[in-house]
């Protein structure tokens, strides 16, 4: 085992959903966790083809220092590799700091919410702005 792999933090499954990548991630993330995640959603991105990202947090997942900045980068990488939206299916205290320290910076729209249905059409809307 390489000393990154000993050093990661937190665990996910990823599912696709039409051209929507859905993110269900569970326990603390440090940065070595959060560029895991990366590859992974990289590995997994189309190529040439606009698709969006839904990540279902909740309550069941959390974030480091670290963590919290490498996950901002890696958002800003998804972007760069065709991700046209991002929606965030948070406890509305962490959603707050998602949205304040990560997600406002993004040059793509993005929502916040505990509302699934909310989160589903917004994405639907932007992914329709792609077809």
């Amino acid at each position: 085992m390489s000393p990154t792999m000993e050093l990661e933090h937190g665990d996910f499954r990823l599912e696709w959903q039409g051209r929507v990548l859905h993110n269900y991630p569970v326990g603390g993330f440090n940065e070595y966790g959060i560029r895991r995640l990366q590859q992974a959603i990289l590995d997994e991105a189309p190529e040439g083809i606009p698709w969006a990202l839904v990540e279902h947090p909740k309550d069941r997942a959390g974030l480091t220092p670290e963590g919290l900045e490498e996950i901002r980068r890696m958002h800003l990488a998804l972007v760069q590799h065709g991700c046209v939206c991002i929606g965030m299916d948070v406890a509305p205290t962490f959603g707050a700091i998602l949205r304040d320290l990560v997600l406002s910076e993004l040059p793509v729209p993005t929502i916040v919410g505990d509302q699934p249905d909310d989160i589903d059409t917004f994405v639907a809307t932007e992914l329709a702005r792609h077809a």
